[in-house]
């Protein structure tokens, strides 16, 4: 439901002004966004659901220089099996370059898991437009998430890597 509804927010924030999300003519500071492919890593907080509900992943994409280009704000839902993994649900804003606002959905998911690390994994999206009724794949993030010991609600932290070819 969460993305449904974030789907339909950016939809009627981006209507108006969609060029910015065209991967292959976007400009963002001292790296533009083209077919030619960008990553960089990515860092910030991670907080696993809780009680209380949903726990949040908020952190920022890096060019390969330091350059902050993009912020992440997304929910971290538990499964309706599983308290030890989930889906991840957002939107990627831009903050650098000629068009800072709302750049992209995130939509991934998570895994508790002791043995080989906490990981996530998710797709970054261009929401959906008049031209294209459904969110596109653009791009990947992936990383792994550090969930500190102790009772709930914690706020860990996460590292990753992210690529919009």
């Amino acid at each position: 439901m969460f993305l449904t509804a974030m789907i339909t927010v950016l939809s009627l924030a981006l209507g108006s002004a969609p060029a910015h999300l065209a991967p292959q003519s976007t400009t963002a500071g001292p790296m533009a966004l083209s077919g030619s492919g960008h990553h960089g890593p990515a860092a910030g907080q991670f907080s696993v659901p809780g009680p209380s509900g949903p726990g949040q992943m908020l952190g920022v994409m890096r060019a390969p220089n330091g350059t902050v280009l993009f912020h992440i704000q997304a929910h971290v839902n538990a499964s309706t099996t599983s308290p030890a993994e989930g889906t991840l649900d957002g939107v990627i804003v831009r903050v650098a370059g000629p068009n800072p606002g709302p750049f992209a959905l995130l939509h991934g998911v998570w895994k508790h898991d002791p043995v080989h690390g906490d990981r996530f994994h998710g797709m970054i999206l261009r929401p959906p437009s008049p031209a294209h009724p459904t969110p596109t794949p653009i791009g990947t993030i992936k990383g792994q998430w550090y969930d500190p010991d102790g009772p709930q609600p914690q706020v860990g932290h996460f590292l990753g890597a992210w690529r919009i070819p």
